[in-house]
This record gives C-alpha cells, sequence and structure tokens, in this order.
C-alpha cells in the first residue's frame, strides 16, 4: 500500500494507466477517485471519462482538492464502474486503498 503526505491547502494528483478489455464499449466507463476519511466516511472524489486509447494503455490523470480536509489519515480508492449504469465493475489487481494523510 502507497502512503502520501500532503498539507492543508493542497492538491493531490493522481496519475494512472489501464488496460482496458479490447471487447470494451469506448466512452462507457469512468474511474471514481474516491477520498474517505479515518471513520470510512465519505469525504470527496473525482470522477474521470474513459476513452479511446493509442497503445495498451489508457492513462487517466485526476487532481483532487485536498484543501478543505482537516488534518489527519484518509484512504483513496479507486472504483471502475459504467457511468450510464452506475455499475461498479471488478478490479483484477490493485485493490488495496492508497493512504493520504493530511498535515495541519
Amino acid at each position: 500500500m502507497r502512503s502520501e503526505q500532503v498539507r492543508q491547502g493542497d492538491s493531490l494528483t493522481l496519475n494512472t494507466g489501464w488496460q482496458l478489455s479490447p471487447d470494451m464499449a469506448l466512452n462507457t466507463y469512468s474511474v471514481g477517485f474516491h477520498i474517505y476519511d479515518d471513520a470510512g466516511e465519505f469525504v470527496t472524489q473525482q470522477d474521470v471519462g474513459l476513452g479511446a486509447s493509442d497503445g495498451p494503455y489508457t492513462p487517466v490523470s485526476a487532481t483532487l482538492d485536498v484543501g478543505d480536509l482537516e488534518a489527519g489519515e484518509y484512504d483513496v480508492r479507486v472504483i471502475f464502474y459504467n457511468w450510464r449504469t452506475g455499475e461498479r465493475l471488478p478490479v483484477v489487481q490493485g485493490a488495496s486503498p492508497f493512504e493520504l494523510s493530511v498535515r495541519g
């Protein structure tokens, strides 16, 4: 599990790459980066739609505003879902959350 520290007033940029199945319909799925506090309560999110890619991986970048978060420990959870239906799809690898510490 990866851990990152930010200070209040910062933003957090996540750069990811997704290997999509060739039979997946384009412009149907999104990636959601969701932040939860140490009590497991949802705090904020940034969702990004997946489109076509020129290579084997689809790059996705998201910037989350963490400037208003109180000092503490947070989890960043990544979800993959059909944006039309809201159905979440299973993740084959990398199911561990990303830990985020916000320092006051």
